[in-house]
């Protein structure tokens, strides 16, 4: 199983030139990857093609002194694929991590990265929050009630931490985000 790091590589590699955060800003201010704006949008064109209208919004960052060769750069959260039956349909969402600080879909991230087996879907970060504001079921489920019985946009606790978070499906990542595909692995010899 790869690790974290190894993940965030292997996103920040598609682009070419990128910088990684460091464990602290990591924590902090939720985001792994940084990727100058502009190869960032000719990049994730080139990679979806058609497929790309959902970024014609985003025309740089905001508000962010965070620079790749000389060029205002976007920050991106990259969220692994887990592992489960679930993974396909649904993805978790941290409204407030375990120490009940704000969670990573508040963080300071442009974009959320979600993995898949052979491809990205990149979500900008405010259009997820703004989707969760509109769908969010302020009901809790408690436990481990979500295994059988999954609903998304209701708020999940696990016993004994201070966490809070959702499930919302893939499907509506996909209409909210752009789907890119990973790159081929090279062929050896």
């Amino acid at each position: 199983m790869e690790t974290k790091i190894e993940k965030e590589i292997e996103f920040g590699e598609m682009f070419g030139e990128y910088i990684l955060s460091p464990p602290d800003v990591d924590m902090k201010e939720h985001w792994d990857v940084a990727i100058g704006w502009r190869r960032f949008i000719r990049s994730v064109t080139s990679m979806a093609g058609e497929r790309v209208g959902v970024l014609g919004n985003e025309v740089g960052p905001i508000g962010t002194d965070l620079t790749v060769q000389d060029e205002a750069a976007y920050r991106v959260d990259v969220k692994a694929q887990p592992l489960g039956k679930q993974s396909h349909s649904y993805r978790w969402v941290e409204l407030q991590n375990v120490r009940g600080d704000k969670g990573w879909v508040y963080g300071e991230a442009d974009f959320i990265a979600f993995e898949y087996d052979r491809y990205w879907i990149l979500v900008p970060r405010r259009r997820l929050t703004k989707l969760i504001e509109e769908r969010l079921d302020n009901s809790r489920l408690e436990g481990r009630d979500w295994v059988n019985n999954p609903q998304p946009f209701k708020i999940h606790t696990r016993e004994g931490r201070n966490d809070r978070v959702m499930m919302v499906p893939v499907v509506d990542l996909c209409w909210i985000g752009t789907i890119i595909e990973k790159p081929k692995p090279k062929k050896n010899g």
